[in-house]
């Protein structure tokens, strides 16, 4: 997991500790799972903003740390969050996008370890 640059040995061994189940799970599972899955709060003809909800916090909070030094030092999350916010995305939703794609990122890593050598 420390192959990914922003995730550092805290972050690995807190998901390895907190979730188990990574690696064994889709996309949505795995972004349900920490809690950046977005859920709508539709009601008949109303529609209303997308939010995330349920989930690990404590997951959730140690992949939001790792999500903010991926920004400063992964080029592919860096180009994601400033196309994001190019489209004038506020910047907290434009964080959580990061921690899903690093959620699934590191998913995809531990259910193939070859995932980054092929890519």
């Amino acid at each position: 997991m420390q192959q990914v640059k922003g995730v550092g040995l805290i972050t690995a061994v807190t998901c390895v500790a907190l979730c188990p189940e990574l690696g064994l799970l889709s996309r949505r599972q795995t972004a349900a799972l920490v809690g950046v899955a977005p859920y709508d709060d539709d009601s008949g003809a109303r529609r209303s903003w997308r939010h995330i909800a349920g989930g690990r916090p404590k997951l959730r909070r140690a992949l939001h740390m790792a999500a903010i030094s991926a920004i400063r030092s992964n080029p592919t999350l860096r180009g994601f969050y400033r196309q994001l916010r190019q489209r004038n995305k506020p910047p907290e939703v434009t964080l959580v996008a990061v921690i899903r794609k690093l959620t699934i990122l590191l998913n995809q890593l531990l259910r193939n370890p070859s995932f980054l050598r092929a890519s």
